[in-house]
């Protein structure tokens, strides 16, 4: 299974690769660049459209796969004081970028920290009881129900705010259907039930006026749209010439940055959305003179 890296565990962390994509740098920045954006787009699917363009969906999977290859060679980057310091603004801006986007997604609210902790108690608490009850069925071979209750906590954070309670709530009844069978091995109370029925409630109790979801979005865009600015400023005028420096002392490690430069077409299934597509595989290469 392909591995998947995680933005909230630090950007730029290290997870296995396949061996071509480890001995070909060009394939490595390719592969790493799709799952990195995935990973870190994960909260923002099932909405039906994001304010960012293909060119900036493209542009921000060139940052994390930079980001990875400058933490990959970290004792490198630490010999030059000036460049360690640009690297650490980088990601902070990059980071930004992320959590800024995911917040004023188009048709969505930003999610204050009672919001995502009542939407991360109900899903823990949901999903431990469909997890018994999947296991039950796994036990008894009921495929059906095995089915219906293959849910990873991903697809109740998934869904939108009206829909996600609801959703939650159908997966408790089904359990309550079965809590006879629940109830001595697998230790299924009527406590347990009730408690995850109260935090569905809390949750849908979070949920503010639609009419309120697009407040301060514009700002937040403009804030975005400043931050790839700063990012691309830092690359273009800072970072890339200060690469240059590893060009022939250090050629593996100015390799890996010089492929983590191409901007690729990542978000080639959005075509024709925003910006047709355009800007993707257009390289950048750090002397800029390729």
């Amino acid at each position: 299974m392909m591995q998947h890296f995680e933005i909230n565990k630090g950007i730029g962390s290290q997870e296995s690769l396949p061996a071509t994509s480890k001995a070909n740098p060009e394939q490595g920045a390719r592969f790493r660049s799709d799952v990195l954006v995935r990973e870190s787009n994960q909260r923002t699917r099932g909405r039906k459209e994001t304010f960012m363009t293909n060119e900036h969906i493209n542009k921000q999977g060139m940052y994390l796969v930079v980001i990875q290859v400058l933490n990959k060679f970290t004792a490198l980057v630490a010999t030059m004081p000036a460049l360690a310091k640009l690297v650490a603004s980088f990601t902070q801006t990059v980071t930004n970028i992320g959590t800024k986007s995911e917040e004023i997604g188009i048709g969505t609210s930003p999610k204050t920290d009672a919001k995502r902790k009542a939407e991360s108690d109900m899903a823990d608490a949901v999903i431990a009881l469909v997890g018994k009850l999947h296991a039950y069925a796994a036990g008894k071979n009921d495929v059906e129900l095995m089915e219906e209750t293959d849910v990873p906590a991903t697809v109740i954070h998934d869904k939108r705010d009206a829909e996600r309670g609801k959703f939650a709530a159908r997966l408790v009844d089904l359990v309550e259907e079965h809590q006879a069978d629940l109830a001595g091995d697998y230790i299924v109370t009527d406590a347990d039930i009730a408690n995850a029925r109260q935090l569905i409630a809390g949750h849908d109790g979070t949920l503010g006026d639609r009419n309120s979801t697009k407040t301060g979005q514009t700002g937040g865009r403009d804030a975005v749209m400043q931050m790839f600015a700063q990012a691309d400023s830092m690359l273009e005028h800072q970072i890339d010439n200060l690469m240059l420096s590893f060009k022939k002392t250090n050629p593996d490690f100015y390799a890996e940055y010089e492929a983590a430069r191409v901007i690729r077409d990542i978000a080639a299934h959005h075509k024709g959305k925003n910006d047709g597509g355009k800007n993707g595989g257009i390289p950048k290469p750090p002397d800029g003179k390729k």
